[in-house]
């Protein structure tokens, strides 16, 4: 469709679920899983990677597919699960971590109406506030206290070690993968039918 004041080709996108979610569902999780269990080969802790690359790619997945990409996540978790030494419904509750890594970002960018291809001063600082620090550092607390309180597999000894040892490596994932991600691939995406442009999906 053309837009009568500014002249441009207009996307035009269906509300609703769609039968190609459902392959976009699961691009997500196959991308996020590899990515994930390349990511298990340095564990300096228990179910616990060092540079966990899902940092710097979930949140891109989160800001252009939404709420596919939170499902995708949740997927992940079950197929990375025996890299880590977990049985599949543990590798589910650790795949809502992974939906985490979309879920805020996904908020964040529509709430302050952030332009996924930071171009402006203020996509520059959402992005490091949000993508880089916030996701990065609040997802890694979740989990760590899921890895206390569900899996058993870190003692409180050992919770701020391990938490500031993977939120360095963390946040090394989440810079600059996610902003090439975005900046790069981002006009491609918007210009797709698959774009999750505002809160209705």
């Amino acid at each position: 469709m053309r837009s009568a004041l500014s002249g441009r080709e207009e996307v035009v996108r269906p509300k609703g679920f769609r039968v190609v979610h459902l392959a976009l569902i699961a691009v997500v999780a196959a991308v996020n899983t590899v990515a994930a269990v390349a990511a298990s080969v340095i564990q300096p802790f228990p179910g616990l990677a060092f540079i966990y690359l899902p940092y710097g790619i979930m949140p891109a997945f989160g800001v252009w597919f939404g709420p596919w990409a939170v499902i995708g996540g949740v997927i992940s978790g079950v197929l990375y699960a025996p890299s880590y030494g977990m049985a599949p419904h543990l590798g589910a509750i650790s795949g809502t971590s992974d939906a985490m890594l979309a879920l805020i970002p996904w908020l964040a960018f529509k709430a302050m109406k952030t332009n996924p291809r930071i171009i402006r001063k203020l996509d520059y600082a959402v992005y490091v506030i949000v993508v880089v620090f916030a996701t990065t550092l609040l997802e890694l607390l979740y989990y760590n206290l899921l890895l206390v309180y569900v899996f058993g597999w870190l003692t409180w000894d050992a919770f701020w070690p391990a938490y500031i040892s993977s939120g360095i490596g963390g946040l090394i994932a989440a810079f600059p993968l996610s902003l090439i991600l975005l900046k790069v691939l981002s006009p491609y995406v918007m210009s797709s039918s698959l774009y999750v442009k505002g809160w209705a999906f």
